[in-house]
């Protein structure tokens, strides 16, 4: 009898299984692999068969990643977070599905500690985008890119390192003259992650400083070098009044021709994006003209970080933070903030 009683519990239970699926959970998607060649400094942009969805969203864009530098990196795809680990002359990139999301709110936070907010996007109603520049001033391009902005009636938010300010504090001041943003990119475009919590300070208060004596404006927004920073920095970042600003729209143009730069800008730009670029590339002067007249055709208006996203540009006077004005080698303690990254912004 007892044999019989567990054979009929056991028809029950694969019955359960076979004949109503339905009400058994579902399995999430499980992450997905593939391996990528890394060809020199190279972004890494995978791949269309890599991620599981529909084919509008197939692209993945990735971080950086060279050799040389560390053995694994984590970054945010329209697909999931992706993960990349370094090989010899290959990256592994894993993508981890997340669920789909319902319309952003106007302004998304990565995260967040009192009084900084870290933002790669502004609101994707409307029409207005904004350009963003790094690694300026250049005595070279950044008249003739500002030039052209001025030409299509563009407004644009350049992310200036320090050392170029003081070395062209006219560059910085024409920049503020003709309505664009001026915000801070370090002193000297060292990785954050390579650095203590005291030499973060010193960049930052540095590079104020010296916004501050060539426009009269103290920046209260921040990128860091690479895009990259420890966690444990934003309580400094805090310390200065400077919310993080990243981007949507890598256009690449650290590497690749104007033509690629045009083309990438304009395929993957849409309201309310942030498009890195850097005003330190020929090929981004090359490109701008392009780039202006073909978002215009599709109806989008150039704006500053601050109008795209309601963040203040500019800070009180004197918010640099009580810190040495020069580059600090000191241990903190012994206690260093991360390890080195990678990249090109």
């Amino acid at each position: 009898m007892g044999t019989c009683l567990a054979a009929l519990a056991g028809w029950l239970a694969w019955s359960a299984v076979a004949w109503c699926p339905r009400v058994m959970p579902r399995k999430p998607q499980a992450p997905v692999a593939a391996l990528a060649p890394v060809d020199g400094a190279k972004t890494v942009q995978t791949l269309a068969a890599l991620a599981p969805v529909p084919r509008p969203q197939r692209e993945i864009r990735m971080p950086r990643v060279q050799p040389g530098s560390p053995t694994t990196d984590t970054g945010r795809t329209s697909s999931g977070i992706a993960e990349v680990a370094l090989g010899p002359g290959h990256a592994r990139i894993t993508v981890h599905p997340s669920p789909p999301s319902a319309e952003p709110a106007p302004v998304r936070h990565a995260a967040r500690v009192p009084d900084v907010a870290v933002v790669h996007q502004g609101s994707r109603l409307g029409d207005r985008v904004a350009l963003t520049f790094d690694d300026g001033p250049s005595a070279k391009h950044t008249p003739r890119v500002l030039a052209t902005l001025r030409r299509f009636g563009a407004k644009a938010t350049f992310f200036v390192q320090g050392r170029r300010v003081q070395q062209y504090p006219e560059l910085a001041r024409r920049i503020v003259d003709e309505g664009h943003q001026i915000a801070n990119h370090s002193f000297s475009h060292a990785s954050f992650r390579s650095l203590f919590k005291s030499q973060i300070r010193a960049e930052l208060s540095e590079t104020q400083t010296s916004v501050e004596m060539a426009t009269g404006r103290v920046p209260a927004m921040l990128r860091p070098p690479f895009g990259r920073y420890p966690e444990s920095s934003l309580a400094v970042f805090a310390e200065f009044g400077l919310n993080l600003v990243l981007w949507t729209v890598d256009s690449g143009d650290w590497h690749a021709s104007a033509l690629e730069v045009m083309r990438t800008v304009v395929r993957e730009t849409e309201a309310g994006s942030i498009v890195l670029l850097h005003d330190s590339e020929p090929q981004t002067v090359r490109a701008l003209p392009d780039v202006l007249r073909e978002l215009e055709k599709r109806g989008l208006t150039m704006v500053t970080v601050a109008e795209l996203t309601g963040l203040p540009a500019y800070a009180e006077k004197g918010a640099r933070g009580d810190v040495p004005a020069v580059p600090v080698t000191g241990d903190d303690g012994g206690e260093q903030v991360a390890t080195a990254g990678t990249s090109a912004e």
